[in-house]
């Protein structure tokens, strides 16, 4: 049990028995589809799971007013801190914050952005990763065509980007790889490329090799 509905992703915390799960929020079933069921009446949460015992660690959830932001994407950063990206599910027009930060025993904490950085997101975070080397967090939304690097100390953004259908997103020495749906590779080796017989999906994974 992740003690929450809808769970969308896990980490393993560095301790290598706390998972942390991003419950989304939104119920699902088999004979819908992907049709979502309660979107009037979703909560999503942050729990911290024993892996061994299945025991529930700890459980935090948003505001009352926030029940439609959906919890979906995370990664730790240098210092521990799990950061995480949401999808906002209530009506258009509205702008809430969309990432936030959790530390183990504290309340989540949603990050005040510049009003033209958050509007950029359209309401939608598709990745959430991490750079311990450089201490940042970067984040995109392929809805709003939008990349923006944060300080993992300060929670200030530091760089932004605009990138067709950018959503895939790892570590990269002191930067960050992105990839999107047109078949952009941004970053890596060699700098920018296109692949034009590829259209990337959401998400990208960094393997580093051992030793």
């Amino acid at each position: 049990p992740t003690y929450g509905t809808g769970p969308h992703e896990l980490l393993l915390l560095a301790d290598g028995r706390a998972l942390a799960i991003a419950n989304g929020g939104i119920e699902t079933h088999p004979d819908f589809g992907r049709a979502e069921l309660n979107i009037a009446t979703m909560k999503p949460s942050y729990t911290l799971v024993d892996r061994i015992t299945g025991d529930l660690i700890e459980k935090h959830e948003l505001p009352p007013a926030l029940h439609q932001l959906s919890i979906r994407h995370m990664d730790r950063d240098q210092a521990g801190t799990v950061w995480f990206g949401c999808q906002y599910r209530g009506p258009a027009i509205d702008r809430p914050a969309l990432v936030g930060r959790a530390a183990r025993g504290k309340e989540l904490q949603l990050l005040e952005m510049p009003q033209d950085v958050l509007s950029g997101f359209r309401n939608y975070i598709g990745s959430v990763a991490a750079n311990p080397d450089a201490g940042t967090v970067a984040v995109t939304s392929p809805e709003g065509n939008s990349l923006a690097v944060i300080d993992a100390a300060s929670g200030r953004v530091v760089a932004t980007k605009s990138l067709v259908e950018v959503c895939g997103l790892a570590p990269d020495g002191a930067d960050f790889m992105a990839t999107t749906g047109a078949g952009e590779i941004v970053g890596g080796p060699g700098g920018s490329r296109a692949e034009p017989d590829y259209v990337w999906d959401n998400h990208v994974l960094r393997i580093a090799a051992a030793g």
